[in-house]
């Protein structure tokens, strides 16, 4: 798995057994290490100002995990309620990271978390054959979380 952060400063990848972080504008790897839970992964979202990567690993995919970078640690596990974690952004102010989380029969909830303390700030719970769309992002102007629903767009704004 690759992202990319939202001004294409920095580039995460996360693998079997590693984690990756590179300086896309110099062009240098700047960190690169295998975590001490043998996990391999799912999902991968690098922080706006590249000091956190998220990552949901195969085994645990209820579970997003907030690595720092600097010390290559884990931060904090944050979790769903549902049974896997389908999608996760980051504000583009870093502030906040949001993740869809989806049961095998559709219904699902997007959470979330101040980045700052772990804290949930928003549940937001979608019914059953809502469309799991990796394309949902936050709005650049406000925290704003779209999803589909049997096509009808629901807008969620603070």
């Amino acid at each position: 798995m690759i992202d990319v952060s939202s001004d294409a400063q920095w580039v995460a990848a996360a693998s079997k057994r590693r984690i990756a972080l590179w300086d896309a504008a110099a062009a240098r790897e700047v960190v690169n290490w295998s975590p001490a839970n043998d996990a391999s992964y799912w999902q991968v979202k690098v922080s706006p100002d590249g000091r956190e990567i998220a990552t949901v690993d195969f085994e645990n995919q209820k579970a997003v995990v907030l690595w720092d970078v600097s010390s290559r640690k884990q931060r904090r596990i944050l979790t769903g309620s549902f049974s896997r974690c389908d999608w996760l952004e980051f504000s583009p102010d870093g502030r906040y990271l949001a993740a869809s989380f989806q049961d095998v029969g559709g219904a699902g909830e997007v959470v979330v978390w101040r980045r700052a303390d772990g804290a949930v700030a928003w549940r937001l719970p979608f019914e059953e054959h809502a469309v799991a769309c990796p394309s949902r992002k936050f709005d650049p102007g406000g925290i704003r979380q779209s999803q589909v629903r049997r096509r009808r767009i629901l807008g969620f704004e603070d």
